[in-house]
């Protein structure tokens, strides 16, 4: 796979972001929700599961098991994983060079970076947005746009998050100005 198939299939899962059927939860990739009608089976993803599930759509061999995912492929490991991504599914979305070997930030899906003064002070995982900073699908769609399109500012959610990051890090507010919110990886650009 290359970044042209790797930013189409981030296109793909924003798109499921942005779908209005899919309920949001935390914790976990996906969670039983009460049904609304006897006999319906409805589930509550986070951002990662709908990653899971997005792949499943474009084919990828992954299968939904209680709590979570598993590889059907005979390549994965068959165990089932519940709160990160499973490495196919790491490896879907950027590219075997991320995939091949267990990152606990790459299996959390990395959003962005601060750095300040030269050095990191944080990083945004996806799990942290959907579980932690409750962000919405939509709130995580923009910044994965913002990984894709190259733009030079961040959404303003982002921005706000990477404020409160050099804050707790122990920067004053002089340091803000050396301040700068990066993507934690490149997959390139769209060919013109």
């Amino acid at each position: 796979m290359n970044e042209t198939e790797a930013r189409a299939h981030i296109r793909l899962w924003i798109a499921e972001l942005r779908d209005p059927a899919h309920s949001q939860g935390q914790g976990q990739l996906v969670s039983p929700m009460e049904p609304d009608q006897p006999g319906a089976v409805a589930r509550a993803f986070c951002c990662l599961g709908l990653a899971c599930e997005t792949a499943i759509k474009a084919g990828l061999a992954l299968e939904f098991v209680t709590w979570g995912y598993r590889c059907i492929d005979g390549v994965g490991p068959l165990y089932t994983v519940t709160t990160t991504l499973p490495l196919t599914v790491v490896e879907w979305l950027l590219g075997p060079a991320r995939g091949t070997t267990p990152d606990s930030d790459a299996e959390e899906y990395p959003l962005a970076q601060v750095f300040c003064n030269g050095g990191a002070v944080a990083t945004l995982t996806a799990i942290d947005a959907n579980d932690s900073l409750t962000w919405t699908f939509e709130e995580i769609a923009q910044v994965l746009e913002w990984q894709l399109n190259g733009q030079a500012e961040p959404p303003e959610h982002l921005n706000v998050w990477a404020h409160e990051g050099i804050r707790t890090a122990g920067y004053g507010a002089g340091d803000l100005s050396k301040m700068s919110v990066e993507r934690p990886f490149d997959l390139g650009s769209d060919p013109e």
